[in-house]
């Protein structure tokens, strides 16, 4: 049961620092609060800014005017300054709107929501993103390599236009071990591992890199059940791999129902969840498909967390 407490809707000002395209259909936005220039302080900062009350994995509403209000995965941290970043998809309404909107512009927010990654700065973590999944995990890729755990990261996509986020790649080469694969090599500026063929890239990290303690995954639900399942097989114990789910989430606070998954709320217990908790619950609730053969570790093609043209609420576009 949960219990519902009196909540403040109210979004927090805020405003766009930066944008750039980040693949198609795809923008890199860079958010701050509206009144950074008073040289706010750690205590008057909006939660949703405040380094020190975000974690890697959270996400947030935000508030387009005159367009209405979505979730979206933090792809980075907030700094002192309170600013961080959102990898956003266009599609549908709310997205149109934002990606009309220019620096300077203003917009709302209200977070940090959810249940983020675990703290797992001690271990030696394998981080496995499919499509735009690698948002929700580049924060946690990030804080792994500020406490030198030395993560490991295999991103894949369906082709070398697909594969987001091109700056924090660029970035995590010199700071991690980092492999990249896509489905489609055709026309591919240097080479990648094949990324139909998950389970022999799998072993191959493993010989190469591990063992591991733990394992994040964020992309595809198909995509991330084969990777709970592979590495299950390999021995793997499930209370050590981590996923985060997307769903419809309309409130973002437990109120609206929109994310109810049996008994959980996944706006509220989730979106990150550990594979022993979730197994029997998805796969009883249908909620994972099963992956398609040959298996397709790309983003799906119309999965956007906006339900207003036809998404299923299901992808890892950065959106929740």
């Amino acid at each position: 049961m949960h219990k519902q407490q009196l909540i403040d809707h109210t979004p927090a000002l805020m405003r766009i620092v930066d944008k750039y395209q980040d693949g198609e259909d795809l923008c890199h936005f860079t958010f701050a609060p509206f009144n950074e220039g008073e040289s706010l302080n750690k205590d008057e900062m909006p939660d949703l800014c405040n380094i020190n009350k975000v974690q890697p994995g959270q996400f947030m509403m935000l508030t387009i005017p005159n367009a209405g209000e979505a979730a979206f995965t933090y792809a980075s941290m907030p700094d002192e300054n309170g600013h961080f970043h959102c990898l956003i998809r266009k599609i549908g309404e709310l997205t149109d709107a934002l990606f009309e909107l220019e620096p300077g512009a203003m917009v709302g927010g209200r977070g940090p929501m959810g249940q983020g990654w675990p703290n797992l700065k001690d271990k030696k973590v394998l981080v496995i993103a499919g499509g735009c999944g690698l948002a929700p995990v580049a924060a946690k890729v990030d804080a792994l390599i500020e406490a030198s755990a030395e993560p490991v990261v295999y991103f894949s996509a369906r082709n070398e236009a697909m594969l987001v986020m091109k700056k924090e790649r660029e970035r995590w080469q010199e700071q991690c071990k980092l492999y990249e694969a896509v489905d489609d090599c055709s026309g591919a500026s240097k080479s990648y591992l094949a990324g139909r063929q998950l389970a022999d890239n799998l072993d191959q990290i493993i010989q190469d890199d591990g063992p591991f303690d733990h394992v994040i995954t964020c992309g595809p639900e198909g995509m991330m059940l084969a990777v709970c399942r592979i590495m299950e097989g390999k021995g793997f114990p499930a209370d050590h791999i981590w996923l985060s789910l997307e769903r419809r989430m309309h409130c973002g606070v437990g109120l609206c129902g929109h994310c109810y998954m049996a008994d959980h709320l996944v706006c509220v217990d989730g979106p990150t969840y550990r594979w022993d908790q979730l197994g029997e619950l998805v796969v009883k609730e249908k909620a994972i498909r099963a992956p398609e053969s040959p298996l397709d570790m790309g983003h799906a093609a119309s999965n956007c967390g906006e339900e207003k043209e036809g998404c299923d609420g299901n992808g890892g576009c950065g959106c929740r």
